[in-house]
């Protein structure tokens, strides 16, 4: 079991943790002034700044650690707010930090200068208190009110199944997960990294940014995507426990095609604008004849309506080109002054006047060989 009582422990003696799970799982080396710029321009403390400066550390909210070096600990749980700490203090790991270790001394002196070193910890020993530490980080960042991002939500999962003997089951179980969130993100982060891996995606070449520990592109979509049908059919992907490498040959390469559809390339722009076309990007996958047009890089939006019925897109194009010359007539019925380019204006005018006679043509010659059917 944890240690019943809370150690106050000098922050000289605290560690940063180099695999925090706020990082997603991407290495961070081991420098502690790295890991500490990275928390300050990845995640921002400006808001514990002023709080701790302003009210000092309060014991009910202690550090999480566990023992490390010899009389030192590493940080598992905390490690925003003792980066803070050391910034408050001006430790030397803060070094990049002078102006705002000078704007918040300053507010921490104005407010009594309050206690913020030692700072109250709760020690876990990793090996008896393992699985109590786990369920503790779980259930605070997947299922409470401070979580991490998706992606270093499905990292963390993705450890601690590859770790221990837990299944994934038990990590949802442990964490109070009751809407199958563990698994999707697992499935979502094992095909990621498994693309990633096999090179048939670069996330530096995303047009859709994502945030948190994953800023490259947005994390949701694919956990999301995952979750249709069609979209494991396309990917060949088989039901039961999420694991690691899922995608066979053909599917790593349909997998790089898929994410280039939503998050584009450099080369090519996303066929879809935002995560609402999620479900009918999953839908038109289902489609051989989208499909092809989706792989070639064709809009969504482009491939649904060369779907649509003749009749439904040609009376939609008319409406549009109705709306427009309506309000091009309101235009140049209020105009006060005859345009510059008046002679242009008309040219375009009676251009759509014979294009518009042209479909009417069109249309009644459509009829008349229906008539005679």
């Amino acid at each position: 079991m944890a240690r019943d009582q809370l150690e106050f422990i000098e922050l000289e003696n605290l560690l940063l943790d180099a695999n925090n799970p706020r990082f997603g799982g991407q290495s961070t080396g081991i420098d502690q002034v790295d890991i500490l710029d990275r928390i300050v321009d990845q995640f921002g403390i400006a808001d514990l700044l002023s709080s701790i400066a302003v009210n000092g550390f309060i014991p009910a909210e202690p550090l999480v650690c566990i023992p490390s070096k010899p009389n030192k600990y590493k940080v598992v749980e905390g490690n925003r707010r003792l980066a803070s700490c050391l910034i408050l203090s001006n430790d030397p790991r803060a070094r990049n930090h002078a102006e705002k270790s000078k704007k918040y001394r300053d507010v921490w002196r104005a407010n009594g200068s309050k206690k913020v070193d030692p700072v109250p910890c709760q020690v876990f020993d990793p090996e008896v208190d393992k699985e109590e530490l786990l369920s503790f980080l779980g259930v605070r960042h997947i299922s409470a009110s401070q979580p991490w991002d998706s992606y270093a939500k499905a990292a963390w999962i993705a450890e601690i199944s590859e770790s221990t003997n837990l299944s994934f089951q038990d990590i949802a179980s442990m964490v109070g997960d009751k809407s199958n969130t563990v698994s999707r993100l697992l499935l979502g982060y094992y095909v990621t990294t498994q693309l990633i891996s096999a090179g048939a995606y670069d996330p530096a070449t995303s047009q859709k940014s994502g945030r948190g520990s994953q800023v490259n592109f947005p994390f949701s979509w694919i956990y999301t995507i995952l979750g249709y049908s069609s979209v494991k059919a396309y990917l060949g992907l088989e039901d039961g426990a999420p694991r690691q490498n899922p995608l066979n040959k053909q599917s790593v390469a349909r997998g790089g095609r898929l994410f280039k559809m939503m998050f584009g390339t450099p080369e090519h722009s996303p066929v879809i604008s935002d995560s609402r076309e999620l479900g009918s990007l999953a839908s038109a996958l289902g489609e051989p004849a989208q499909l092809v047009l989706l792989e070639d890089g064709v809009a969504l939006e482009t491939v649904l309506e060369e779907a649509r019925e003749v009749d439904t897109r040609i009376l939609t194009a008319l409406r549009r080109a109705s709306e427009a010359l309506s309000k091009s007539l309101t235009i140049a019925s209020g105009a006060a002054n005859v345009p510059d380019n008046i002679g242009t204006l008309i040219e375009e005018a009676d251009r759509a006047q014979k294009l518009a006679r042209s479909v009417s043509r069109e249309l009644r010659s459509i009829g008349l060989d229906d008539d005679q059917d």
